[in-house]
């Protein structure tokens, strides 16, 4: 398969695959709140993101295959679910005060899963024979996957909250760059963030149940260390 500019299609998909790794890495980046300029992406960190979003891209791939959505049913899906946000918005808010990235994230993904199953057939269109990417459902599709993978970044700990560790002085362990680890310990409601060397440190699973947490962040009162900034995510 050839794109029209004779990029080869491996080239596009691999430009994608980075693409999508870093905002996924973003995404968790934002979760546990140190700066996306610490974002290290190696051969090794690619693939094992891609093993985190291998699931995800197989089914919407899979399903794009077999499922080709109208457009006036594509409409009816994306405002049904646009509704949803907005009712989902209006009964939260009455319960606790809403920051700007809390509303944005409650239902985008649903959104954003939806316009990817509708944008990827699109995508490729077929012309003697041969295939070729349709210019605009492409760069709409690679715009959508952008930023599903981010959401998945940042609600990535929320599903799966087994996957945080921890040092044996309770420096959580939230990123990796270049051969240290990033490493974030909470000070008097402040998050202090260390790039060390870990030698013969002893590790443990963290002791804070991250599920339904949109933001990791440190409180300033001890007791309230097992509070966090609470929203359900998708």
């Amino acid at each position: 398969m050839k794109i029209k500019n004779e990029i080869s299609s491996a080239t596009f998909l691999s430009i994608m695959m980075f693409i999508s790794v870093y905002a996924f890495k973003s995404g968790e980046a934002m979760f546990f709140g140190y700066p996306s300029y610490y974002i290290y992406l190696d051969t090794n960190e690619v693939v094992n993101t891609l093993l985190k979003l291998s699931f995800v891209i197989i089914t919407v791939i899979a399903l794009s295959l077999f499922i080709r959505i109208p457009t006036n049913f594509f409409i009816c899906l994306i405002s049904m679910a646009i509704t949803l946000k907005l009712i989902r918005i209006g009964v939260l808010s009455h319960r606790q005060p809403l920051d700007l990235m809390t509303a944005i994230n409650i239902g985008t993904s649903y959104i954003l899963f939806i316009s990817l199953l509708y944008l990827i057939p699109r995508a490729v269109k077929k012309e003697n024979d041969n295939y070729f990417f349709n210019a605009k459902p492409c760069m709409l599709a690679v715009l959508t996957f952008v930023g599903f993978s981010f959401f998945l970044g940042l609600n990535y700990h929320s599903f799966f909250p087994g996957g945080i560790w921890q040092t044996d002085d309770e420096k959580v362990v939230v990123g990796r760059y270049q051969d240290k680890f990033i490493l974030r310990q909470c000070n008097n409601g402040k998050a202090l963030f260390y790039i060390n060397e870990i030698n013969n440190s002893k590790f443990e699973s963290f002791k804070i149940d991250t599920r339904n947490v949109l933001l990791l962040r440190c409180q300033p009162e001890l007791d309230e260390m097992n509070k966090t900034d609470f929203m359900i995510s998708w």
